[in-house]
């Protein structure tokens, strides 16, 4: 089903190259990524630069308007918690798991220099590397969906953004127990993108 679903979005994103009004870019990004509990992230930030992927993919800008613009993306995306800090302690931010996804944002860019995007965005999983030291269990969830919101700017054939992502899904849900009591996580994918993209036609 999965396979199937990459097919069909892919299909679909390269039928747009029969328009002459579409621009495509390119994309290459760092994102700095945690999880969060449903919506609970650490201290209330999204931003984790000791945990830093790449983000690389292709994008396509198609007029709806002057100023609105249906801005879709088809990115393989590094996020997770990548950096392996589990020190004994169960927390939210102590949850190391690395994931790659190919992820498919379906936004809309309003306004031209500078814009503002958000819309929702679906990511399939294409693998996944668990904490060593420490077995919390595997990804109950392959799909991953959410929604971003961000802000960009132009420069000639350049694009510079800043997005912010929340999951909406639950990567994977962690019940622990110890002296004190149990307590259960669900854990779900956040990360802030910065990327440049360049148009290519």
């Amino acid at each position: 089903m999965k396979k199937q679903t990459i097919i069909l979005l892919g299909f679909l994103f390269f039928t747009f190259l029969g328009y002459s009004q579409i621009k495509y870019n390119i994309t290459l990004g760092i994102n700095s990524s945690r999880f969060s509990d449903k919506f609970n992230t650490i201290g209330g930030k999204y931003l984790n630069t000791s945990s830093l992927g790449l983000s690389l993919g292709v994008s396509a800008d198609l007029p709806v308007s002057n100023k609105i613009s249906f801005y879709p993306k088809i990115i393989y995306n590094q996020i997770g918690d990548r950096d392996e800090d589990y020190d004994g302690r169960i927390a939210i931010d102590k949850f190391d798991y690395k994931l790659n996804y190919l992820s498919i944002p379906l936004n809309f860019k309003f306004f031209n220099k500078p814009y503002v995007l958000f819309g929702p965005q679906i990511g399939f999983l294409i693998s996944q590397k668990l904490p060593p030291f420490t077995d919390f269990g595997k990804v109950d969830n392959k799909i991953d969906f959410g929604g971003n919101i961000g802000i960009g700017l132009p420069i000639k054939n350049f694009k510079i953004e800043l997005i912010i992502y929340q999951s909406l899904t639950n990567v994977t849900e962690i019940k622990t127990n110890s002296y004190f009591g149990s307590e259960k996580f669900y854990l779900r994918n956040t990360y802030v993108n910065f990327n440049i993209s360049y148009l290519i036609f």
